[in-house]
């Protein structure tokens, strides 16, 4: 309400949404421009928008973005029951949820490796397309939608062997 007023105005940066105080709210305010802060480790100064308006320009803090970027990328993967065959679970079968929970957790673990999120390793639908089919090499886990070549490569014999593994304790 307050930007549809022209109090605020948003603004994008890199990837963030960002919404700064408008000249007209810096006047409400009875702040005049350029001396502002507001906020304790924000840097803030009035710069003009894609319309030429002003606008009260407050950037995140450096600690701020770290944290944010801590919370996207080290973001745990829900858990899955393994104890109880409930009918309404997402997959029907505990063997595939099973599965699916040991693949979610190694895909967890090399995205810690390599201190990316973990759908940048593996998506979800992937994992639950692994889980389903259950290739146990690397040409067949290439053929699930969403893997690529790179991926095949540098993921494929480590997905497979997890999936060989799960297999051969079920069977016995």
């Amino acid at each position: 309400m307050l930007a549809q007023e022209g109090y605020l105005q948003e603004k994008f940066q890199d990837i963030y949404k960002i919404y700064g105080l408008s000249t007209k709210g810096a006047r409400f305010l009875g702040i005049t421009p350029p001396v502002c802060n507001l906020f304790n480790n924000t840097t803030t100064q009035f710069t003009p928008d894609a319309q030429g308006k002003e606008i009260l320009d407050m950037q995140p803090s450096v600690e701020m973005i770290a944290e944010q970027e801590k919370e996207a990328r080290f973001a745990k993967p829900k858990e899955v029951s393994t104890t109880s065959k409930n009918a309404s679970s997402k997959f029907g079968d505990t063997a595939i949820e099973n599965l699916h929970a040991l693949l979610l957790k190694l895909c967890y673990l090399q995205a810690q490796a390599r201190s990316v999120a973990p759908y940048m390793i593996l998506g979800g639908q992937v994992l639950e397309k692994l889980a389903f089919l259950r290739p146990t090499t690397v040409e067949r886990f290439r053929d699930i939608e969403g893997v690529d070549e790179q991926k095949a490569i540098e993921f494929g014999p480590l997905f497979t062997e997890a999936i060989k593994a799960s297999d051969n304790t079920h069977c016995s």
